[in-house]
């Protein structure tokens, strides 16, 4: 998720939270584990996820995903040293 998420950042996660085009997301896919994506299109019952970083593909882009297997939004990056980026929605 270069160049949004760097190695390193802490990311805070709001589970059981809607889903909306353009939210970052922690999805667990079974053959790869844990993967931080964003979202591209939601539906009723699944979600296709697109990567930050438009020089890499990536195999979990593209085809649509079961959200049962979204565990959260992405609420807050901590980069070291010191920088918080939110991405918190004004009601």
């Amino acid at each position: 998720m270069l160049p949004t998420i760097k190695p390193r950042d802490t990311l805070l996660i709001r589970m059981g939270s809607s889903i909306s085009s353009g939210d970052l997301v922690v999805v667990s896919l079974q053959a790869i584990g844990l993967i931080v994506k964003r979202v591209k299109q939601v539906d009723l019952e699944t979600i296709e996820l697109v990567g930050d970083n438009s020089r890499l593909g990536s195999s979990t882009c593209g085809p649509a995903i079961d959200k049962r297997f979204v565990l959260g939004k992405v609420i807050a990056i901590l980069s070291k040293p010191f920088s918080l980026t939110l991405f918190l929605k004004e009601r």
